[in-house]
């Protein structure tokens, strides 16, 4: 039960569930980012999501009508890299977007939308082996399948002529067999 939508400076998309009191974060694409809050009273959780909204700081306010209170949340620097990273790879800066994600996966060793971002930049950067492994683990199977294609396309040009070749040694085979 969707209660609003909340947009920061790097286009993340905040939804607010009233139902569970969660709150997901998007990124322009649609990628989910992160799940956050939850039913409780302390720090971070909370009764009733009725609205939120970002400050000029990208600060997200809460308004929680279960406890008549506003909680206001900061990002972690973890969600500081992840809105960073995401923003330099829109900008087309992929290699400061690598490295962005670089330093991620050393906050956390399995982060499918930081390695989902990095295969994106392998494949931009026809680096396809890398694309794939990336792809891989994050479960993205479009990505490693579109990855796969253009491995299969590249070595197919590659080798062309031999695979020509082969094709016509064989048929003349099948004809001299018969």
């Amino acid at each position: 039960m969707l209660t609003d939508i909340a947009v920061n400076s790097h286009e993340m998309i905040t939804v607010a569930d009233a139902r569970t009191s969660l709150l997901y974060q998007y990124d322009v694409g649609g990628e989910l980012l992160a799940v956050f809050g939850g039913k409780g009273d302390t720090a971070g959780r909370f009764g009733n999501i009725s609205s939120i909204c970002y400050n000029t700081k990208d600060e997200l306010l809460v308004l929680d009508a279960g406890s008549n209170s506003v909680q206001i949340l900061r990002t972690t620097a973890f969600a500081d890299a992840v809105h960073r990273g995401i923003t330099l790879y829109r900008q087309g800066k992929y290699d400061r977007s690598l490295e962005t994600f670089d330093s991620i996966a050393g906050m956390v060793s399995c982060y499918p939308a930081a390695q989902k971002s990095m295969a994106n930049i392998y494949y931009k950067q026809k680096q396809y082996d890398r694309a794939m492994a990336e792809y891989r683990e994050a479960g993205d199977r479009e990505g490693y399948a579109a990855a796969f294609a253009a491995v299969r396309k590249d070595w197919l040009t590659d080798n062309f002529a031999w695979v020509t070749l082969a094709a016509l040694a064989a048929a003349a085979a099948a004809v001299a067999l018969t």
